[in-house]
């Protein structure tokens, strides 16, 4: 952004994930707030992709043309998750349960993802199974740890994974946990990867209903959605989608959507 605006000769297109532009300093961010806003304002650049409409509506407050602002949700690479296991073969590969509903949460293990919530719902529902897919390890082993105190059986804990496994994991799942809290400092200006995935997976999938998690996801049309920060939310929602999880309604609406709106492609085309 620096080079654009002092050097650069061309017109740019750039790209913001969050309203922060620097993290670590305060007196940065704002410079780098002022310098985007001069550079579009010269020119230099051309076009501000905004990664929700939430962070578009956010940059438009700060002065920036509606006309010089795309808003362009993340995307996949259907192709990817297209993957022709069933649910039975995937289990088999991966030596999970063959006879129980498995719940599955893939993604970061942060303090504020509150992967609590997850030992809440294994010990609520011994009948089911609960797949955590994901790193730091340490976290991993902690979250292990905590869910062998209290003798949870029920919970699998695999640490970081090779990406190229993830669709593995989904395909052997029934259930497929989209899960933060208020403590995620981007979650009102995110879009993250995992709920596309799980829109290719063809499983019902129950989200938190953020904001920007409800640019891309409806309650009962393409996923089930929790209010924010409710635990007895979670309870009731997931007990629900045990009840739909023959319901193929919902999933193949995920599905038919991330295929013809939140292709990688798409998004090209789109911007």
């Amino acid at each position: 952004l620096l080079y654009a605006y002092l050097f650069s000769r061309k017109q740019i297109i750039f790209e913001t994930h969050n309203y922060i532009l620097h993290q670590g300093f305060k007196s940065l961010d704002k410079f780098y707030h002022w310098l985007l806003k001069k550079s579009v304002a010269k020119g230099r650049v051309k076009t501000l992709v905004c990664i929700s409409y939430a962070l578009a509506n956010y940059w438009k407050h700060q002065g920036i043309p509606a006309d010089k602002i795309v808003a362009a949700h993340d995307g996949i690479d259907i192709e990817m998750f297209n993957t022709n296991k069933t649910k039975k073969q995937a289990r088999e590969e991966l030596s999970l349960p063959k006879d129980k509903i498995i719940a599955t949460y893939s993604g970061r293990l942060y303090a504020n993802r509150k992967i609590d919530n997850i030992l809440s719902l294994a010990s609520k529902f011994p009948e089911a199974f609960f797949v955590v897919v994901g790193g730091p390890d340490s976290n991993a082993q902690l979250f292990k740890s905590e869910a062998d105190e209290i003798h949870l059986k029920n919970i699998l804990f695999t640490g970081q994974v090779k990406h190229e496994q993830v669709p593995d994991y989904l395909a052997a799942s029934d259930i497929l946990l989209a899960l933060w809290s208020s403590d995620v400092p981007t979650i009102n200006y995110c879009s993250p990867l995992k709920l596309f995935e799980y829109m290719a997976a063809k499983k019902i999938i129950l989200a938190h209903g953020f904001p920007t998690i409800k640019e891309v996801l409806t309650d009962e049309e393409n996923s089930l959605l929790v209010k924010i920060d409710d635990i007895d939310d979670l309870i009731k929602k997931l007990n629900i989608a045990i009840g739909l999880i023959n319901n193929t309604y919902i999933p193949v609406n995920a599905y038919n959507e991330v295929k013809d709106k939140y292709t990688w492609k798409k998004r090209v085309e789109s911007i």
